[in-house]
């Protein structure tokens, strides 16, 4: 997806602290909101129980060896 930069952003309220993250419209598809600085910025990780590796598909497994 070739992500075009808007204006629009998403607030992420943690405690007593906001993050603003910028949300892309795609080609396709609804707008996305961009986690990458989220690290960054706030020292959090996102969660998303929907996305795994199953590992019945041929997993190149050094790629996840450090």
């Amino acid at each position: 997806m070739d992500a075009k930069a808007s204006n629009k952003t998403a607030t992420l309220t943690v405690g007593n602290k906001n993050y603003d993250l910028p949300i892309h419209s795609g080609s396709v598809g609804p707008d996305v909101i961009d986690i990458g600085k989220l690290y960054g910025q706030s020292g959090l990780f996102t969660y998303d129980p929907g996305f795994h590796v199953d590992r019945k598909l041929p997993v190149q497994d050094h790629l996840y060896r450090r």
